[in-house]
């Protein structure tokens, strides 16, 4: 059955359950010139964790109105 796992874990405060052995933060922010997606990746396993973050800008191109095309 599927439990719900609404929570960040981490390796010194926080253990996960045994069955969980990764987790993502999706976080997406405008910028001056479009906007970017980073995101947080933990992996879990018998050697503790390990992060690995990702940053995905995309640029939009402005109309002479100054709308996104």
């Amino acid at each position: 059955m599927y439990q719900r796992h609404d929570k960040q874990y981490d390796s010194k405060t926080s253990l996960p359950p045994e069955r969980v052995f990764r987790q993502e933060l999706v976080t997406w922010a405008e910028t001056d010139n479009g906007f970017v997606r980073t995101v947080l990746t933990r992996y879990f396993g018998q050697d503790g964790q390990r992060d690995v973050y990702q940053a995905e800008p995309t640029v939009l191109q402005r109309c002479k109105g100054g709308e996104a095309e």
